[in-house]
């Protein structure tokens, strides 16, 4: 009697998978996107390079400090250490990370990223998988110096804890830099190399402000000379880090899940930290976490006056579920430089309160700093339809700045009078003049500001006005499917 041989169904298919199953095939288990991108990270000239490299420089190193411990030669020992970190600085914080700025546009040019789309994994997803596939290669150069690290114990006078928070230290630090590399990856050619000049040196001079001051402490026996500076240095990486996947998140992802109320909550959740330290910690710490999220502050605030509104009712929907409050919180969260303002708005008097609160009078400097942020939006509101809306704010701010280096180098009467003329002249002319008063041009710049601020509440209401057309569309389709089910 004959039998009909029958093929098992695939694990997975159809039947309970079993653990032995669902650990074999880790591509079930893993995200895709970040098994693909190991899986070509882990083949490119570039990690193995690396990783070689790391490889054959510990084992230099090692030799060298051994046959300087025969000669009994004292100061090797210091200058090898410092190279080792050197190296390791080079490949996690410069190499590895850098990686990330291609990593979106090769997938623009080779018109793989809709066909990416189209599976079940939504934007961030995608750009999560990227980031964290440098960052699992970043972390195997890593682990292959922490054997090294330990032989280098029995040489005496290595402290194997300091070591640990060292590589701890760098493994935070790529981890923003990787994210940060990732989003500009998403922006066009021209305005990434602007960015990268612009926004690289300001992230590193911070975050190297934060590092040095985490390896030295900051004295005074105050809350950063114990491991304050490590838990500062760890929550602005996990605040930075996932705010620069979310902005790469949104120039990727489809125009109804363009929304920015997550972004905007982190960096609300940042000045809120910022404000709980200038309550809770002296003076001088204080001012170290607030210059800290500074750049996050200003990144959002940035970001908020590029955008424009959904004339999507799906995205006002969950808003519009929520009543009241939803509709309140949509005013600052919702898409679009118009709550963009207000957003704009609550971040300046928040980070002004901070400042009053450590005892630093900065009313002036916030007031013309959030005004020169408002302006270039009276400009991107008359071009709605133009694309490269970040490179044009950032023009326009390049220019206004311009104007105030040219005055400056000319040194005549009207300098100053020149400058208050626009609100981003005005502020760097408030920073140079610091406590000198020249009341003449701080009231031109006063009247110049109030007049911009006038002008871009005019403006704001017309994009309030989409935005109250749009929560209405809202409610009728969420009345219409009550009504259906």
């Amino acid at each position: 009697m004959s039998q009909t041989a029958t093929t098992p169904p695939p694990p997975g298919l159809t039947g309970p998978v079993s653990l032995a199953s669902r650990v074999a095939d880790f591509g079930d288990w893993m995200s895709p996107i970040l098994v693909k991108e190991l899986r070509q990270g882990l083949k490119t000239k570039l990690f193995v390079t690396a990783f070689i490299l790391v490889q054959v420089v510990m084992t230099l190193l090692l030799g060298m400090r051994l046959i300087a411990e025969d000669n009994s030669v004292t100061f090797v020992g210091g200058a090898l250490d410092g190279l080792l970190w050197t190296c390791l600085t080079v490949v996690m914080l410069i190499l590895m990370p850098f990686r990330g700025l291609t990593t979106i546009s090769e997938e623009v040019k080779a018109n793989t990223l809709d066909l990416v789309g189209l599976t079940r994994m939504g934007s961030f997803r995608i750009v999560a998988g990227k980031w964290l596939a440098i960052v699992v290669q970043t972390l195997l150069l890593a682990v292959a110096v922490l054997p090294y690290a330990v032989l280098r114990y029995f040489f005496g006078q290595v402290d194997i804890v300091n070591d640990l928070l060292m590589l701890g230290r760098l493994i935070s630090l790529s981890c923003v830099i990787t994210a940060l590399a990732v989003y500009l990856s998403t922006a066009p050619q021209a305005a990434r190399s602007l960015l990268i000049v612009v926004a690289v040196p300001f992230a590193f001079v911070t975050f190297s402000f934060v590092f040095s001051r985490s390896m030295g402490g900051m004295g005074g026996g105050g809350f950063f000379s114990s491991l304050g500076a490590e838990l500062l240095l760890l929550v602005a990486t996990l605040l930075y880090t996932p705010f620069f996947l979310l902005e790469a998140e949104a120039r990727i992802a489809p125009q109804a899940q363009q929304h920015p109320a997550k972004r905007r909550a982190l960096v609300l959740l940042a000045l809120a930290i910022g404000l709980l330290a200038a309550i809770a910690l002296p003076k001088d710490d204080a001012g170290a976490v607030l210059a800290t999220f500074l750049p996050m502050i200003l990144w959002g605030a940035i970001m908020a006056m590029t955008e424009q509104a959904s004339e999507l009712p799906v995205v006002y929907m969950p808003w519009e579920k929520a009543g009241v409050m939803g509709r309140v919180a949509g005013a600052f969260l919702h898409p679009g430089w118009g709550t963009g303002v207000l957003y704009v708005l609550v971040l300046s008097l928040g980070y002004g309160a901070g400042m009053a609160i450590i005892g630093e009078d900065a009313t002036d400097v916030v007031f013309l700093g959030m005004t020169a942020i408002l302006t270039p939006a009276l400009i991107l509101s008359l071009l709605p339809g133009y694309k490269n809306r970040i490179l044009l704010y950032i023009l326009i701010q390049v220019l206004m700045a311009l104007w105030w280096v040219v005055l400056n180098v000319t040194g005549d009467a009207i300098a100053r009078p020149g400058q208050a003329l626009l609100p981003t002249s005005a502020f760097f002319m408030k920073l140079d003049l610091g406590s000198q008063p020249d009341h003449g041009a701080m009231t031109i710049a006063y009247g110049v500001c109030a007049a911009v601020l006038l002008l871009v509440a005019a403006r704001a209401v017309k994009e309030f006005t989409t935005i109250r057309r749009m929560h209405g569309e809202a409610r009728k389709i969420l009345n219409e499917i009550k009504t259906a089910a």
